[in-house]
């Protein structure tokens, strides 16, 4: 299916202020109403392109794991590296240039799906790369935490509860990754 130039235009437009205004209030408290009159489209565009508002925050969320776990494939480095630094920093950085993105989606977590989801992918992406099997218990439960500690740094740091820069927080995360390790 091809998408033309003006779908892709208005979609980008309708997430984007999507975001801005879920940066503002829950997602609860949004309509389709108040998001088309900040965009300035009408509802029936809205509805042209997503069923309802979570399908709209669903859809968001769907591309931004899929965006991060392109960024994991690009620069995970091989088994037996020791060192995650570029890895990590490439990471943080796409994380901090869309700040308010990941706020927005954490802030307004469904249930923590998107924390969730996140560490599944995380999770699944590492065992992929290290060659960790299911039946390896111990490794699952080194990834498991490392993952959730991972994300809980991000939030805690998107949050400004924990007060460091993007590059001393990479750094943090390249550490906690050898540390899984050793």
């Amino acid at each position: 299916m091809v998408i033309d130039r003006r779908t892709i235009r208005t979609q980008a437009a309708i997430e984007t202020g999507f975001i801005e205004v879920l940066s503002q209030k829950p997602l609860n408290k949004i309509t389709v109403l108040e998001l088309t009159e900040q965009i300035n489209i009408g509802r029936g565009t809205f509805y042209s392109h997503y069923k309802d508002l979570f399908d709209l925050y669903n859809r968001i969320m769907q591309e931004t794991t899929r965006t991060l776990s392109r960024l994991f494939d690009e620069n995970y480095p091989d088994p037996g590296t020791d060192s995650y630094e570029f890895f990590a920093n490439q990471m943080i950085t796409y994380v901090d240039e869309h700040r308010k993105l990941f706020t927005s989606l954490m802030h307004n977590d469904l249930g923590g799906k998107f924390a969730i989801q996140l560490k599944e992918m995380l999770m699944r992406k590492v065992e992929e790369h290290q060659n960790i099997t299911g039946t390896d218990t111990r490794e699952h439960g080194r990834v498991s935490f490392t993952c959730s500690g991972v994300i809980g740094l991000m939030v805690d740091w998107l949050d400004d509860k924990l007060a460091i820069s993007a590059d001393d927080l990479s750094d943090l995360v390249a550490e906690l990754i050898v540390n899984m390790y050793a």
